[in-house]
C-alpha cells in the first residue's frame, strides 16, 4: 500500500524467474478467464518493474556511490514516466537482441545495496542480482541525461530512438547530444509535431464509453504494443506499465507494474467505469489496495465511495522489428513493416 508522491502527469536482457510477487486477484475467476499478455510476457516472467531509488528504504542517508563505475545515485522521484518507458524499451530489446547496436543500453544495472549491522547504518555492498536491483541500464541512460522532472513515456521513446526533446510531451533534457541509439532508422515525428511512427497516445475523458476504453487497451495488447498508462490523483499524475488484460463475466482487469509500489511485482487491478464515463483502477476483491486515494462516483445511479485512482491516458509504443545482422555495430539495421507486429504470436498465461 502506498500514497503516490506528487508527479506531473507528463518509466539486460533481464529475464525474471519464478521469484516474483503477484497479486492473485479473484482466484475463482481463473477457471473462467485467461489473461492475455504482449509477446514474451506471462505471469511467470518477461515483464519488467524498474523501481525508483527514492522508493527504497534507505537508512541514515543514501550512499554516495551507486553504480560500480562510481556514478552517483540518481534522484528519480519525478521520473515515473522514464521508469515505465524503460520497462517497455527493455522488453522490446529482448526481442531484438541479435540486431541491437553495441552502444544501446541493455540489461540490468549493478547497484550498491544499503545494509545494516546491529541495527545501525554501516555502508554499502555491490549487488548484481537484478531481482533486487530493480533498475535497468536504459533508465540509467535516461536519468543521467534528463532532469528529475515530470514528462511522458513517449518522450523517452523518441529520445531513445532519435535523440532530442519533443516540446509537446514535457521533460527537461540536460544533454542535447544524448540518445538517438536508433536514429539511422529515421522514425522521427511527423510534421504535425504530435504523431509518430514510434508511438500513439489516447487521452480518455467523459466523452468516451466503457467499450471505447476497453477496446483501446485490449487493442494495444493484442497488437503487441508496449503500453503505459497515465493515472491521476489529487497528488498529481503518475505513469505505470500495462502488460496484459483479462475479461471475465463482463468485468475488465489489467496487469501492471509500478515504479512506486515498494516491491518488484506484477499485480492485477480491476477497471471500473462510473456513470459519467470515467475509468478507475481499483483493488480486486480481497486484495490490499495499491492505490489508496478515496474516490466518490456514481455507479448505476448510486453514489459510492471507494479506494482507487483515475485512468487518464494510454500510450502505445509501436517498436519496429529489426532484421538480425552479423555485425550490428557496422551493418545497417533494416526495418520490417510495423504492421507485422499485429501478426505476432502472443503468449497467454
Amino acid at each position: 500500500m502506498f500514497d503516490m508522491a506528487a508527479e506531473n502527469i507528463y518509466y539486460a536482457p533481464m529475464k525474471l524467474q519464478s521469484a516474483f510477487l503477484f497479486s492473485m486477484c479473484a482466484l475463482t475467476l481463473a477457471a473462467h478467464a485467461q489473461p492475455v499478455f504482449v509477446e514474451g510476457v506471462s505471469l511467470d516472467g518477461g515483464w519488467y518493474d524498474c523501481n525508483k531509488t527514492t522508493k527504497w528504504t534507505w537508512q541514515a542517508s543514501k550512499p554516495t556511490g551507486y553504480y560500480s563505475s562510481g556514478d552517483w545515485i540518481l534522484d528519480d522521484s519525478a521520473m515515473c514516466w522514464a521508469h515505465a518507458a524503460s520497462n517497455i524499451l527493455q522488453w522490446w530489446q529482448d526481442g531484438q537482441a541479435s540486431a541491437l547496436p553495441a552502444v544501446a543500453p541493455n540489461g540490468a544495472s549493478n547497484t550498491a545495496e544499503p545494509y545494516l549491522a546491529s541495527g545501525s547504518w554501516i555502508g554499502q555492498k555491490l549487488v548484481d542480482d537484478p531481482l533486487y536491483v530493480q533498475q535497468l541500464a536504459i533508465f540509467k541512460a535516461i536519468g543521467k541525461n534528463w532532469a528529475n522532472t515530470g514528462g511522458k513515456s513517449v518522450q523517452a521513446y523518441n529520445w531513445y530512438f532519435n535523440g532530442g526533446k519533443l516540446d509537446a510531451y514535457g521533460g527537461t533534457l540536460i544533454n542535447s547530444d544524448s540518445g538517438g541509439y536508433f536514429k539511422d532508422l529515421g522514425l522521427v515525428m511527423n510534421p504535425d509535431g504530435y504523431t509518430s511512427p514510434l508511438f500513439t497516445t489516447y487521452t480518455f475523458n467523459d466523452s468516451f464509453t466503457r467499450d471505447v476504453i476497453i477496446d483501446t487497451l485490449t487493442g494495444y495488447i493484442d497488437s503487441d504494443y508496449g503500453t503505459t498508462l497515465s493515472v491521476v490523483s489529487s497528488a498529481g499524475g503518475h505513469a505505470i506499465t500495462m502488460w496484459g488484460y483479462e475479461m471475465s463475466n463482463d468485468e475488465f482487469f489489467v496487469y501492471l507494474t509500478d515504479s512506486d509500489d515498494y516491491q518488484h511485482a506484477l499485480f492485477k487491478q480491476k477497471v471500473i467505469f462510473s456513470d459519467n464515463k470515467w475509468a478507475y483502477l481499483t483493488a480486486c476483491e480481497g486484495d490490499t489496495a495499491v492505490y489508496t486515494e478515496t474516490q466518490t462516483a456514481y455507479f448505476n445511479g448510486v453514489e459510492q465511495t471507494f479506494q482507487g485512482i483515475m485512468l487518464s491516458e494510454a500510450q502505445a509504443f509501436m517498436g519496429p522489428t529489426l532484421l538480425s545482422v552479423p555485425e550490428p555495430t557496422t551493418a545497417t539495421l533494416s526495418l520490417l513493416a510495423l504492421t507485422a507486429l499485429v501478426a505476432r504470436r502472443r503468449r497467454k498465461a
